[in-house]
This record gives structure tokens, sequence and C-alpha cells, in this order.
């Protein structure tokens, strides 16, 4: 009886184990079936509209097909359902809001290629100190800044290995002589940081599809383990990124062993755990934290500029086409949007960086706990501190003094940022003013940076007055800053085809009136105060995308807040921006964005550990978010007065400013 028992259990586990293998064609064949009786039982535009909405956001959520080819879909299915004519379907794929995207990345590009990116991380990295609270800030503030200008999974593929040669200095079994530290330590870590190099053919390419940048190839290995990613991310996140977020990675066979055994050093709980000392616990928690820091920050910086993430572009152009249906102008530039932006960023950053100090290191080892720590007691003694200094300073000499493409880059850099700063300042008028109305916009500096990269030489010309004195080589073509090889195999082009079919996808939930169905369930949260209505709304944003793409999540919601926020009296960036930043605080789960998945990678780190650090994280990202909106938000967007007559649906008794004016 027992053996016949076993021999079905047996054939279970076998059909189990083959269903589950077919499962992305189980749910790419049955979903459009299993949804067919929405349309057949309710022939009407928004059940058209919705059949669409639901098959593209199942598929997005299981990735039965690349986020990427899901986005394909409103290109045959509104035109079949006679939603939106094809043509007009067309023109969402490449808006003002892709273009912007293409200059900022292609630039970004650059910088990476002749790592202007680490010259920054790395000189940051030295003056901020060796300690481990001071190490983590350091990581967090690197990270976010770059965040800001260059792909959010570039950022975190760079720093994490980065942040490995530091913690091999900080590991308690490692005690090599500091008072004469070698070129290369022979018992600590030895970081190999391969330079992007000109040339494709060196190159390695993520596997899967995820939303930000192509990844360099990075290695760390050293005595006990060796480990090794490669990494190709299509998509941007931009994210994450833009890219966030198609959040598949298929590692090779070593790497995924090799992070099986890091992961069960590691890992809480474990058995092993019993018999480590208290220095080893506090270590293993310190490498816990320097790991998880750099995705959070990543996933934060990207919020303070306008660029940084795909959802604020998604934002933007959204805004302006709402806002020019009632001939107003756009109110988000790039400099009204950093405004916004990098306060919410640097509050956002700093209280991150205090909860994960207080999470991993405790109190007494945190930032407050000067008044528990006796006198000489330090978490690290000054050997292993000097030897911190000494990889980071060795990493950055590495480098060797600025090159001329480096110098170029950068200057190319400066003037963009300076120009997208510039062109509608709001409280000046700006050289956008020069030109008619309407015709320049960010997109279009962003543009003309991009194509100077290709036309700019990547080393000093030897023509004539360029050349330098004594120079005897041959006159010649010199190599520009980037050439379209490079480009096309480091952009992430699958963004734009994201961010594309969010928009077609936005754009028939207005025609065929599915946003305004569902804005009229939502319309009794009206009934809530106004800050009370931006924490819940920013709360559930924050919650969809920890599982599926934030892109994604952003596109399908503006509609539907827009003509919620019409419904109930608010200004309508009173509760889309919210909803827009809180897209990005994706900060629970591995496969939320490329950032956690790429820390995820590398073992140090549990997924329930970071769902215990995220959850706190997520939180205090959703309180930052109400705070900003409601304060400095108002004053900057001026969210007090409504844009235009509207009529509300429902009664409220709030006194509220927004409300004075003619509805």
């Amino acid at each position: 009886m027992d053996y016949q028992e076993s021999g079905i259990r047996s054939r279970c586990r076998r059909i189990g184990s083959e269903l589950w293998a077919f499962r992305q064609t189980f749910f790419i064949i049955c979903t459009p079936l299993l949804l067919l009786p929405l349309p057949l039982a309710i022939p009407t535009q928004p059940a058209y509209c919705g059949y669409i909405l639901l098959l593209m956001a199942i598929w997005w959520v299981s990735e039965a097909l690349p986020i990427s080819v899901t986005s394909l879909v409103p290109l045959f299915g509104l035109p079949l359902l006679g939603v939106v004519p094809a043509g007009q379907v067309c023109l969402n794929y490449m808006k003002n809001a892709n273009v912007l995207f293409l200059g900022g990345i292609t630039v970004a590009i650059a910088i990476e290629r002749w790592n202007l990116h680490k010259r920054i991380a790395f000189r940051i990295l030295l003056v901020s100190g060796s300690k481990p609270i001071w190490l983590m800030l350091g990581f967090m503030l690197v990270t976010w800044f770059l965040s800001m200008w260059i792909s959010n999974t570039a950022t975190t593929a760079m720093m994490i290995p980065v942040i490995q040669a530091v913690l091999d200095q900080l590991d308690p079994a490692n005690t090599p002589d500091f008072q004469d530290v070698p070129e290369t330590p022979q018992d600590g870590a030895v970081l190999i940081l391969e330079p992007t190099s000109p040339t494709l053919n060196e190159e390695k390419s993520l596997l899967g599809t995820t939303t930000e940048s192509d990844i360099d190839d990075i290695s760390f290995s050293n005595n006990k383990r060796k480990s090794a990613l490669d990494y190709k991310d299509l998509e941007a996140s931009m994210n994450n990124e833009a890219l966030n977020d198609n959040n598949t990675y298929d590692l090779p066979y070593e790497t995924e062993e090799a992070t099986k055994g890091d992961r069960a050093e590691f890992e809480v709980g474990v058995p092993e755990e019993k018999c480590l000392t208290q220095e080893e616990k506090d270590f293993i928690n310190i490498t816990k934290g320097m790991n998880i820091c750099v995705c959070f920050a990543a996933n934060i910086g990207g919020v303070a500029t306008l660029t940084g993430t795909a959802p604020n572009l998604v934002l933007q152009e959204y805004v302006t086409g709402l806002y020019k249906a009632h001939d107003k102008d756009d109110p988000i530039s790039f400099t009204g949007w950093m405004a916004f932006g990098l306060p919410f960023a640097s509050i956002a950053i700093v209280l991150c960086w205090i909860w994960l100090q207080l999470f991993f290191f405790g109190i007494k080892q945190s930032v407050f706990g000067f008044c528990f720590r006796k006198k000489g007691v330090q978490m690290n003694d000054s050997r292993k501190e000097e030897a911190v200094k000494s990889v980071l300073r060795k990493e950055y000499e590495k480098l060797g003094p600025m090159s001329f493409a480096e110098w170029v880059v950068l200057t190319n850099f400066l003037i963009l940022a300076a120009l997208w700063l510039t062109r509608d300042p709001r409280f000046v008028p700006g050289w956008g003013t020069l030109f008619k109305k309407g015709f320049v916009t960010d997109s279009t500096v962003s543009i003309l940076i991009c194509v100077l990269l290709f036309i700019c030489p990547s080393r000093r010309p030897t023509f004539f007055c360029c050349r330098r004195y004594g120079d005897t080589s041959p006159s010649g073509p010199v190599e520009p800053l980037l050439d379209w090889e490079t480009v096309w195999h480091k952009f992430p082009w699958g963004v734009l085809i994201l961010v594309g079919g969010g928009f077609a996808l936005a754009d028939g939930a207005k025609v065929s009136g599915l946003s305004a169905w569902i804005s009229n369930l939502l319309v009794e949260l009206g009934s809530l105060p106004p800050w009370l209505m931006v924490m819940v709304l920013s709360f559930a944003v924050s919650m969809m995308t920890q599982v599926t793409s934030n892109t994604a999540i952003t596109t399908l919601m503006l509609p539907i807040l827009a003509d919620l926020a019409a419904k109930v009296g608010l200004h309508p960036l009173y509760i889309m921006i919210p909803a827009t930043v809180a897209a990005s605080c994706a900060f629970m789960l591995p496969v939320a964005t490329p950032p956690n998945a790429i820390v995820y990678a590398y073992g140090k780190i549990t997924v329930m550990d970071m769902i215990k650090a995220g959850s706190m994280t997520t939180i205090i990202g959703v309180l930052v978010i109400t705070l900003s909106i409601c304060t400095f938000g108002r004053a900057i967007f001026q969210t007090d007065v409504l844009p235009w007559p509207i009529t509300t649906h429902i009664n409220t008794t709030y006194d509220q400013p927004w409300l004075n004016s003619t509805v």
C-alpha cells in the first residue's frame, strides 16, 4: 500500500514538474481564452479596452512574454477591436518622452564607456571615511547621485564588486599585516574592475531582459570564493528602468552554484551560525547592509531627475497632453521636476541610511550609538580601516589621470545639464523663450548633445594647430567618443517599446472611456482627507510595483488618477505625482527592479532580508512622498489652485484651499 502511494506521489510530482516547466506557455495560451467572455458578453468600447489591459497586465506580471514584447500588443489589439485606429496607436511609440530618454541614455553610455562614473564613485568613497556607517553612507551617496544621470542597473553592477573588495578587508577571517600593505593583498580580495572597452568584442551581456542599459562584465575573486555575473540589460529604468523592469535574470551555471554557496554562508538562522563569534555575526550583518543599501539608493536616486527613471518621463508626457487639451502650458520641466524630486530623494536617502543602520548594525553601532560606546572601543580597528582606504585608493589610482575623452564627455554632460536646468527655470525666463513657444523641449537638447558625442574626438586630434609640440604621429581621423555599434549593443531599446506600449494603452483607456469607468469605482476615496488619499494611493502603487514593471504600473494608473482627480475636485498633479514617485519605491523583492536582482544574485542576502529591510523603507518612502506633495510640492506645482474649471462628483466637508477655486 505504501509502495502504491509512493508511486502515485512520484507520478504527481512528475506531472507537476512537467506542467510547471510549461507554465509560461499556459499563460500565453490560456489568458486570452479565459478573458474572452469579457468582450463577448459586454460588447462595448470600455470592455474591449479592458480585455487588452487585463491581458497585458497578466502577461506583464507573469512574464509569460518579455515585457517589451507584451508592450507590442496594443499595436494590433486596439485596432482589431475597434478602439483606436492603427495610425494613432503607432504615434504613441515615439513621443517626446521617448526621444528625451533616447538622448539621455546615449549620454549615459558615453559616461560609462570612458569610465567617468567610476572616477566619480571612487573619489567620493575616498572622502566618505572607512567606518562601516560612513562607508554605507558613501556607497549610498555615490549610487544615489550616479542613478540620477545613468542607468540604475549599470550603477548597481559597478558598485557591487567595490563593496565586495571593501568587505573582504573588514572580514574577521582576514588578518593581513597592514603595516605594509602589498600591491596585491595575498590574503585579501583582488578586485578586478574591467574598464568599459571601446571594442565590443570584450563586452559581456546580461542574459534575460531588464530595464536599464548594458552592464560591463564584472568579476570578483578571492582565495575562498569565486563568482562571476554576466549581465545584459535590454531595458534601462530605466528599473526600473525604465527600465526597470522585466526582472528576469538567467545566471550561468557557475554563478548559480556560487550564489547557492554564498547564500548558505550568509543566511541568518542556519545551524552553523550558532558557532559564530559575535564579531563574525556583526560582519554578516554589515555584509547584508552594504549590499542592500546600494540597490535601495539606486531606486531612490532615479526619482531626483526627470530622466532618472521611466515613470518620470511617462508622467511628463501624459501631463503634457492633458494640459495641452485644455490649452495650458506644460507644468513639468526638467528644472521643475528636479526642484521637487531632489529634495524628496535627499530626505528619503538620509532616512533610508538611518533605518538600514539601525536594522543591520543595531543602535549601538549606528550613528546614534555614540552614547553606548566606551572610549577606545570601535566597530573596526584602525588597521582594517586603513586597509579599506588602501583598496579604494589603489582602485582610484588604476584609473590614472583624466583622459582627453573623459574631459570631453564631462564637458558635454555639464552643458547638457545646464541647458536642461535653464530652458524653463520658472522663476525667471529661460533660454527657451528665444524660440517659438512649444517648439523646443528638453528632448531637443538631449539629442543635440547626443549627436555631438558622435562627432567629438576621443583623443587630441593630430591636425595642424591641434597637434602637440613634438608629436610626429601621422595625421588621420580620430575615433569619436561614441560609435553606432557601441550604442546599438548597449542601448536599452526595449524601454522605448515598453514606454510606447504604455502610452498606447493609456490612450486606448482614455478614448474608450475605461479610465473614466475605473475612476468612478474609486470616487469614494474623495471622502478621505486629501493627504490621506495621497497616502493610500501611494501605498497601493508601491505594493503593485513590487511584482511588475514600474513603468507599466505608471502608464496604467495615470489616466485613472487624472479622471479621479477631476471627479473629487483635486488638482491632477496632487495625486498623479505621488503615484509616479511611489512606482519607484520597489524595495521588497528581488524581482521588483534590476538593481534588487543584481544584489540578490551575489548571494549575500536572502529574500527575507530584503522583505524585512524593504518593508520599512517602502513605508518611509510613502510617508516622505505624502509630506513632499503636501509641503514644497504644493508651492512648486501650485496644487492649491485648479488648473481649469471642473465639476466634482462628490461633496466634501474638508476646507481645502484648492476647493475654493472655481469648480
